[in-house]
């Protein structure tokens, strides 16, 4: 069993099996079929859905993606992304509120070490 931290310091999130984060990398490269990454990541990301992973990313996440992919000819692919991974039962969305703000503001100083950006937190 995994443990999400969610938005709430006092609320857990507990989700059976495997668990993944995914961060707009991943998404931009699933959407760009010219991303150099795409086929590699689309490939992993099959196989973490067959593997019975459960995905989970946040609306910062999905932020960063809508806008490196603000294009015209991107909107209607990201739109119905969108709608799609919000009525899926594998893909989790953690909103970004002023908690969850906070918590990876310490985590982002706390890991001076790391090249993490604060959307990945």
């Amino acid at each position: 069993m995994t443990i999400i931290f969610t938005a709430r310091r006092n609320m857990v999130k507990k989700m059976p099996g495997r668990v993944c984060f995914v961060d707009s990398v991943c998404w931009i490269a699933l959407l760009n079929r010219n991303e150099s990454i795409h086929q590699q990541v689309d490939t992993v990301y099959k196989q973490l859905l067959m593997k019975g992973y459960h995905l989970v990313t946040t609306t910062a996440v999905l932020n960063e993606t809508a806008n490196s992919l603000c294009a015209p000819n991107f909107r209607n692919a990201v739109s119905s992304f969108y709608h799609r991974i919000q009525t899926s039962g594998l893909i989790s969305i953690e909103f970004v509120d002023e908690m969850l703000w906070e918590d990876g503001w310490h985590l982002y100083e706390k890991h001076s070490d790391k090249e993490w950006s604060l959307t990945d937190w």
